[in-house]
């Protein structure tokens, strides 16, 4: 969000839960805005969320190992870009580099003026 300097206010980022059982609404807006105070943090219940899931390509596995902070959840790890008219327009890796993810929404940011 820094990078994008006044461009950020234009941009919404949204944290969505892969474990609605432990991750209360609260607890999800809690952890969006430990990286920032403008980040969403988005719960509900399996059958709210699976839909979402799905159209995402996101996968979620409960594994019965235990962990001090509880149950162990594998699952998909991406940002997805999607545009003012919420389609759907790129997908990247955990670890893309923050400086291609900049440069990409300010790409779409100019295409929507």
């Amino acid at each position: 969000m820094d990078a994008l300097d006044n461009d950020a206010e234009k941009v919404q980022v949204l944290f969505i839960t892969v474990n609605p059982e432990k991750d209360t609404p609260e607890i999800t807006q809690q952890y969006a805005q430990r990286f920032d105070t403008s980040f969403i943090g988005l719960s509900g219940n399996i059958t709210e969320l699976e839909p979402i899931w799905r159209n995402f390509g996101i996968t979620r596995e409960v594994t019965q190992q235990e962990s001090a902070l509880g149950t162990i959840i594998n699952h998909t790890v991406r940002l997805y870009l999607v545009d003012l008219d919420n389609n759907l327009r790129l997908s990247y890796a955990y670890g893309t580099n923050y400086q291609d993810i900049v440069y990409d929404i300010e790409i779409l940011l100019d295409q929507a003026q």
